[in-house]
C-alpha cells in the first residue's frame, strides 16, 4: 500500500476560483419594508427577518471569500513543499 498522496493541483485551483465566482456572484436580496406604513406586528417581524437574512448571506459571503483564499495559500504551501522534497530527493 502506497502511503503517497497525489494532489491534483490544476483541479483544487479551478474549483476554488469557481467557489469564489459562485460566492461573489451570488446575491440575495430580500425587501425589509414590506407594508410600509402598516403596523401589524407580523409585516415588522417579516421586515426584521429579511434584514437579518440579508446580513447572514452578506457574512458567509464574505467567509466564503476568506476560506477560498485561505485554501489557495495553503494549496501554494503544499506545492511549495513537494517541490522542495522532489528537488531533495532527487539531490541525494
Amino acid at each position: 500500500m502506497s502511503k503517497e498522496i497525489k494532489v491534483n493541483y490544476a483541479i483544487v485551483e479551478k474549483s476554488i476560483s469557481e467557489l469564489e465566482a459562485a460566492g461573489q456572484e451570488f446575491t440575495a436580496k430580500y425587501p425589509f419594508h414590506i407594508g410600509n406604513g402598516n403596523t401589524m406586528d407580523l409585516v415588522n417581524k417579516i421586515n426584521s427577518i429579511n434584514a437579518d437574512l440579508q446580513t447572514i448571506v452578506s457574512t458567509y459571503q464574505t467567509l466564503l471569500v476568506q476560506h477560498a483564499k485561505l485554501t489557495s495559500q495553503a494549496i501554494d504551501k503544499m506545492k511549495e513543499a513537494d517541490q522542495r522534497l522532489s528537488t531533495d530527493m532527487r539531490a541525494e
